[in-house]
C-alpha cells in the first residue's frame, strides 16, 4: 500500500511498472534535435482533421494505442485511463479517447498533466484498484494559442520571450505484474501553489524558471533529487550555495552537494573528451552528419545530447537538420563556413564515394567558360529519384535531377563532359574555352572509348555539338 513520507511524497510498495510507451509529434518538433526519439510524427498540422482540436484527439489516440501495442495490451485488459489536455473541459481527451470504452479521468495540470496522470496512476495501480492503467496527455501549438492568446488567423506579433507550445502527446501503460527489464515508479511527490508574481501571459519561462530557486534538504530517509534544466543551471547553483551556506550544521547535506557537483563536472569533462573526438574525426569547417558519428562511449541519446550542449557552446554549428561543423577559430575571429562543401557532400562526393556531378551554367561557371555566376546551382545525382526537384541550402537555389545512369567515381568525368558538350553554345566557343575543355580531358583521362560507351544516354545535341565544336578531335583514343 502506499505510504506518506513527510509532507509530499507518497512511497509505493508495489511499483507499478510502465510496460508500454508511446509518443506523437508535428513536424516542428519531429525537425528537432530529437526527432529520432518519437514514435511517430505527421507533416499536417491538423493530423488529417478538420480541426486543431480534433487534431489534438488524434494525437492522444494514436500515443495511446503506440503505448498499448509496446506493452501487448488491449482495450479490455485496461482498467482506468487518466488523461489531460490544454483544452476546455479537456475536450481533446474526451473526444479522442471516448471510443475505447474504458473508465477516463480527466485531468488538468497544464505542463505538469502527464507527471500529473503517471502520479494518480501509480497511486491507484499501487492499491489494486486497476492492475493496469493508461495516463496520456497532449497539447497544440495552434489551438493552445487560440485558447489562451489569440488566433493563429488574427496574424498578432509575437514578443521574443513569447513560448512555442510543443505539438504533441505521450501515452504510458502501467502494470502491477513486476517485469525486471521494466523501469518501475518507487514514489511520487506532489507539488504546492507558489505564487511567483509573473503577469506577463507570453513569458512562460520566466514563470517556470525564476531568479528564486528555492533547494531545501529532505528528511535523511527519503534521499535528495536535484531537478534541473538549462535555463535553470546557473540560477539553481547559485541557489544551491546560498543554501550550503546557511545549513552548515548538516554534514550529510555538504556531501550530498559535493558529490551533485562533482558529478556535473564529470559530465563537462565527458562533453570536453566527446568535442575532442568530433574535431580528431571530422576536422575544421567539415560537415558532417549526426549519422555519420560513432563515439564508442555514448548511446545516439548521449550524441544527440552532446552535440545540442556543443552547439549551445557554439563548439560546434548546427548548419540545418543532422548537418553540423567545427567552426575554426583565428586571430579575427571564427572562420567563415563555406555551404558548398555542404552541397557537395550532400549530392556529390562523401570521400572516395562518387555519385553526382555539376552541370549546366554552373558547370561553366566552375571551368571558366562563362563568367557570370549562375543563381542555381544545376546538379545530377544518384540521391535524386525525380527528373527535376529544387530545393534550398543555405543562400543557394539547387536543382536536383535524377542521373541519366548511375553515378560513381569511374563514369562521373566522363558524364559530366558529356553534360558540358550537351549544354554548350558552339558558336560561342573560341580557342581559349576550347583550351579549358582540352585540360578537363587530359586532367580526368576522358578517352573516345569511353565516350562511346556513355554518349547512348544522352541526346544527338551532344554528338552534334562534340563534332560542330571539333572538341572530340582532342580527346585521345
Amino acid at each position: 500500500m502506499a505510504k506518506r513520507i513527510g509532507k509530499r511524497t507518497i512511497f509505493l510498495e508495489n511499483k507499478p511498472y510502465i510496460i508500454g510507451y508511446g509518443s506523437v509529434v508535428g513536424k516542428k518538433e519531429f525537425d528537432g534535435p530529437l526527432g529520432h526519439e518519437f514514435d511517430a510524427h505527421s507533416d499536417d498540422s491538423r493530423f488529417g482533421e478538420e480541426s486543431y482540436e480534433k487534431a489534438e484527439s488524434t494525437l492522444q489516440k494514436i500515443a495511446l494505442e503506440t503505448a498499448m501495442r509496446k506493452a501487448n495490451v488491449n482495450e479490455n485488459d485496461i482498467k482506468m485511463i487518466f488523461a489531460g489536455d490544454l483544452l476546455n473541459q479537456c475536450i481533446g481527451s474526451y473526444f479522442g479517447l471516448r471510443e475505447k470504452g474504458i473508465p477516463l479521468i480527466g485531468l488538468y495540470g497544464a505542463c505538469s498533466t502527464m507527471t500529473l496522470g503517471l502520479s494518480v496512476a501509480s497511486i491507484m495501480v499501487d492499491s489494486g484498484a486497476a492492475d493496469i492503467a493508461a495516463a496520456v496527455t497532449s497539447s497544440h501549438f495552434c489551438s493552445a494559442e487560440r485558447q489562451y492568446r489569440f488566433p493563429l488567423e488574427y496574424g498578432a506579433v509575437r514578443p521574443q520571450s513569447a513560448q512555442w507550445t510543443v505539438t504533441g502527446s505521450g501515452a504510458t501503460v502501467l502494470s502491477s505484474k513486476k517485469q525486471d527489464s521494466k523501469p518501475y515508479i518507487n514514489a511520487v511527490c506532489f507539488g504546492e501553489v507558489t505564487d511567483l508574481g509573473i503577469t506577463d501571459t507570453n513569458n512562460m519561462g520566466a514563470a517556470m524558471a525564476p531568479d528564486d530557486v528555492k533547494i531545501r534538504p529532505y528528511p535523511t530517509n527519503e534521499g535528495m533529487v536535484f531537478f534541473y534544466t538549462q535555463i535553470q543551471y546557473l540560477r539553481g547553483f547559485r541557489a544551491l550555495f546560498n543554501h550550503f551556506h546557511t545549513h552548515k550544521k548538516h554534514k550529510n547535506y555538504r556531501n550530498r552537494v559535493w558529490v551533485a557537483i562533482f558529478i556535473l563536472l564529470q559530465k563537462k569533462e565527458e562533453v570536453k573528451l566527446f568535442y575532442e573526438y568530433l574535431v580528431k574525426t571530422f576536422g575544421y569547417d567539415s560537415p558532417f552528419t549526426f549519422s555519420e558519428i560513432d563515439y564508442p562511449y555514448y548511446s545516439r541519446y548521449q550524441i544527440s545530447r552532446g552535440l545540442r550542449k556543443l552547439c549551445e557552446d557554439k563548439k560546434i554549428v548546427r548548419f540545418e537538420k543532422g548537418l553540423y561543423y567545427i567552426p575554426n577559430k583565428r586571430n579575427f575571429g571564427i572562420s567563415i563556413f563555406q555551404p558548398m562543401k555542404v552541397v557537395e557532400k550532400k549530392f556529390i562526393k562523401d570521400g572516395e564515394k562518387v555519385f553526382g556531378y555539376y552541370s549546366g551554367s554552373y558547370l561553366q561557371y566552375e571551368l571558366g567558360i562563362s563568367k557570370l555566376k549562375p543563381a542555381t546551382i544545376e546538379i545530377y545525382t544518384n540521391v535524386e529519384s525525380r527528373d527535376l526537384h529544387k530545393v534550398e541550402l543555405g543562400n543557394y537555389q539547387i536543382s536536383l535531377r535524377k542521373p541519366r545512369t548511375k553515378i560513381d567515381k569511374h563514369n562521373a568525368p566522363v558524364l559530366c563532359f558529356l553534360e558540358l558538350m550537351n549544354g554548350i553554345d558552339v558558336e560561342t566557343l573560341d580557342e581559349y574555352k576550347r583550351k579549358l575543355i582540352s585540360d578537363y580531358i587530359n586532367e580526368n583521362r576522358i578517352t573516345q572509348k569511353q565516350i562511346t560507351k556513355y554518349i547512348q544516354y544522352f541526346p544527338d545535341k551532344t554528338c552534334r555539338n562534340l563534332i560542330e565544336s571539333e572538341v572530340i578531335y582532342r580527346v585521345p583514343q
